[in-house]
C-alpha cells in the first residue's frame, strides 16, 4: 500500500531583488538545495545507497533544475520552484529495494519523460518512504507541471496504485465521497453547513412521511423545489433561497432516491424501519424514557424533569414584517367585519372584499408558509415555481413524445404506465402553476390592502374614541 502526498517548493517573494541580481545565491535556490539535500540525507539512505537521479545527476540537480528554468525563462519571482512528492508503504509490505524499484518506476511513468527528478528512499523510520523532488518546468518544452486535483488523482497517485497493482500491494480505496475543505472545517467547529441545514430539513420531511409523494410535499412546504422522474438521473432540491441544486444522494448514506423509496415502502407495510440521522434518532422515543416519564434520554445523557419557583426571563420573539404581518392584520379585521365584530364605517370600507376573503386566506397561507416578508422573498419564490414549473413541463414534453412512440410500436403497457406518469406531473404542474398565481396576487394585491387596512384600522380607532367619549359623557350625566 503506497500513501502519497505532495508539496510545492516555493521562493519567498521578499527576495525577488536579490533573485535576479545573483540567481546563484538566491533564497529560491537555497530552499531547493536544502530539500534536495534533506531527500538526500546520507544518514537515511544508507549513506546514498538509494538515491538515484533521472536526467541529472543528484550531487548537482539543484543547478541542473535551475538552469532549466533559467533557459526557458521561468525563472521569475512568483513561479514555484518544485514539486515534492512523498511515497509511503505500509511498514513490513515492502523491502528497501523494493520501496526504491517502485519510487523509481513511478518517476519514469509520471515525470521522468519531462522533468529532473531524484528519488531518495529513507529508512531511518519504521515506515519506509520514498522522496521524489521533481523540477516544476519541463525540460523539453519549458512548460509548468500543473499541480491540481485532476493532476494528483488521475496522473501521481493513479500511476502509483497502478504500480502497486501491479506488485501485488494493497491500495488504499475511498471508502466515501470526499468533503469540500469549508465544509469539514465547518462540521470541526461545530457550525452550521448548507448540506447539514438540508439534511435537517429531509429528516423532519421523512419523518413525518408515508410515501415518496408526501415526503415530497413537505419538502416543497418547507420551501424547496424537488427534481425527480424516470428522466432525471439524480433527484435533487433546492431551497427558494438557495442558488443552485443539491443532489440527495449528496447528504450521505441512505439519503438517495432509490433508499428512501425503499424506506417508505417498507413503512407503508407496515415494517420496522431505521431512518437516517436525526429523523430518528432525536425525535423517536426510547422505551426506558416510555417507561419512566420524569427521565428524558438524549444522546447518551440523562435528563431529570424538575419544578422551577420563580420566574422566567422572556425570550425576545422575532418581529413579524412585511406581507406576513400585513396579511395577518388584513385577515383578522375582514374576518371581524364579515362577523359584524367592527364599525359600520368599517364594514363600509372592506364591503368589497368579503367576496375576495377565501382569495386573501390563500394569499395569507402561502405568506406564511414559505415565511414570506420582503419583496426579495416573493420574487425568491415566484422564480422558484416558475422554474420547477417550466422543468416539469420540459419533462412531460418528453413523456408525451415516449407515450406516443410506445403507442406507435404496440407496447400499450409501457404507455398506460406513460400515462399515469404524465397525469402525476400535470397535477405537479398545476400545483406549480398556482403558486406562480398566488405570488402574483400577492405583488398585484398589497398595496391596495395596505392603504385600505390603515383607512379601516383608522375608522375602527375612530368609533372606539367616539364610542369613549359617548360612555364619559353618559357617566358625567349620571353623576
Amino acid at each position: 500500500m503506497a500513501y502519497t502526498k505532495i508539496k510545492a517548493v516555493k521562493n519567498h517573494l521578499q527576495r525577488c531583488l536579490d533573485y535576479t541580481s545573483n540567481p546563484e545565491k538566491t533564497e529560491s535556490g537555497q530552499v531547493l538545495q536544502n530539500i534536495l539535500a534533506y531527500a538526500q540525507n546520507g544518514d537515511k539512505t544508507e549513506h546514498q545507497l538509494f538515491v538515484t537521479g533521472f536526467h541529472c545527476d543528484p550531487a548537482n540537480a539543484c543547478e541542473v533544475m535551475l538552469r532549466t528554468k533559467k533557459r526557458w525563462g521561468k525563472d521569475g519571482e512568483n513561479h514555484v520552484l518544485a514539486y515534492h512528492v512523498i511515497q509511503s508503504f505500509a511498514p513490513g509490505e515492502v523491502t528497501p529495494q523494493q520501496a526504491h524499484e517502485i519510487g523509481c518506476e513511478f518517476v519514469r511513468r509520471a515525470f521522468a519523460g519531462r522533468y529532473e527528478a531524484t528519488v531518495s528512499t529513507h529508512l531511518n523510520t519504521g515506515t519506509l518512504h520514498n522522496h521524489v523532488v521533481f523540477n516544476s518546468v519541463s525540460f523539453v518544452d519549458g512548460r509548468m507541471f500543473r499541480n491540481d486535483f485532476r493532476g494528483y488523482f488521475q496522473g501521481i497517485r493513479a500511476v502509483s496504485d497502478q504500480i502497486c497493482r501491479e506488485r501485488g500491494l494493497s491500495v488504499i480505496a475511498p471508502e466515501r465521497r470526499g468533503k469540500a475543505y469549508a465544509e469539514c472545517k465547518a462540521e470541526k467547529e461545530g457550525a452550521p453547513t448548507v448540506r447539514s441545514m438540508i439534511r435537517a430539513d429531509v429528516d423532519k420531511a421523512l419523518a413525518r412521511a408515508i410515501s415518496w409523494e408526501t415526503f415530497v410535499a413537505g419538502l416543497r412546504k418547507m420551501g424547496y423545489s424537488v427534481r425527480y422522474g424516470p428522466n432525471v438521473k439524480y433527484a435533487t432540491l433546492r431551497h427558494k433561497t438557495g442558488s443552485r441544486n443539491i443532489r440527495l444522494k449528496s447528504l450521505g448514506e441512505g439519503y438517495d432516491e432509490a433508499s428512501i423509496r425503499e424506506l417508505l415502502a417498507r413503512r407503508a407495510r407496515g415494517e420496522e424501519v431505521k431512518l437516517p440521522r436525526a429523523a430518528n434518532g432525536d425525535m423517536a422515543e426510547t422505551a426506558e424514557q416510555q417507561q419512566r416519564p420524569g427521565t428524558a434520554i438524549k444522546a447518551g445523557r440523562r435528563f431529570h424533569r424538575g419544578r422551577l419557583h420563580g420566574t422566567l426571563p422572556v425570550l425576545p420573539h422575532p418581529k413579524i414584517t412585511g406581507f406576513m404581518a400585513l396579511y395577518y392584520r388584513y385577515v383578522y379585521l375582514l374576518g371581524k367585519t364579515r362577523q359584524r365584530r367592527t364599525s359600520r364605517r368599517c364594514c363600509f370600507l372592506l364591503r368589497e372584499d368579503f367576496q375576495k376573503f377565501d382569495r386573501y386566506m390563500v394569499q395569507f397561507k402561502y405568506v406564511w408558509e414559505y415565511r414570506i416578508q420582503t419583496q426579495e422573498d416573493l420574487d425568491a419564490a415566484r422564480a422558484a415555481a416558475e422554474s420547477e414549473h417550466d422543468a416539469l413541463a420540459e419533462q412531460r414534453k418528453r413523456l408525451y413524445r415516449k407515450k406516443s412512440a410506445a403507442k406507435k410500436a404496440g407496447d400499450t403497457h409501457g404507455a398506460a404506465a406513460l400515462s399515469d406518469e404524465i397525469t402525476a406531473l400535470s397535477a405537479e404542474i398545476r400545483a406549480r402553476r398556482r403558486e406562480v398565481m398566488i405570488c402574483g396576487w400577492i405583488a398585484d394585491d398589497a398595496a391596495r390592502l395596505r392603504a385600505q387596512l390603515t383607512e379601516a384600522e383608522r375608522a375602527e380607532w375612530q368609533e372606539q374614541e367616539r364610542q369613549q367619549k359617548k360612555t364619559n359623557k353618559q357617566r358625567g350625566y349620571a353623576r
